[in-house]
């Protein structure tokens, strides 16, 4: 049985089905709205959980004027994003499944033994994105 928001989704049909579907539909677009905002007020940090991963929004290694996502688990680098939009850059990571959260709440990764580090999520010092 598959369940979202504790209903039991294979139990809906026709009508109350759909009606399940758009209200799950707004709730993701409204959980995005708020991602995209929290990224244009300086949020940079994003967790997995289920996955157990983390992530850092930076400059682009590879491209001038270009966002990178870079995220990682308790073993190093998994993969990294690209995108000149900070819309863009908020699509791919809700699609990923990370939410944000705090340097201060890294559990898997390198940056979660630092704790005594300035937390980077609100300093805007190293990172100057348009988006």
């Amino acid at each position: 049985m598959r369940y979202r928001d504790g209903i039991p989704t294979n139990d809906l049909t026709g009508e109350a089905l759909w009606q399940y579907i758009m209200k799950c539909v707004e709730q993701d677009e409204q959980l995005k709205m708020k991602m995209e905002e929290a990224i244009k007020e300086g949020t940079k940090t994003f967790r997995h959980t289920s996955l157990q991963q983390e992530g850092i929004i930076h400059p682009s290694t590879k491209q001038e004027a270009v966002i990178q996502f870079t995220y990682f688990d308790k073993y190093g680098a998994v993969g990294d994003l690209e995108s000149e939009s900070g819309k863009e850059m908020t699509d791919k990571i809700f699609n990923l499944g990370f939410s944000f959260c705090e340097v201060e709440d890294f559990q898997y990764t390198l940056l979660a033994g630092d704790k005594d580090k300035k937390p980077i999520n609100k300093s805007k010092q190293n990172l100057e994105i348009e988006i």
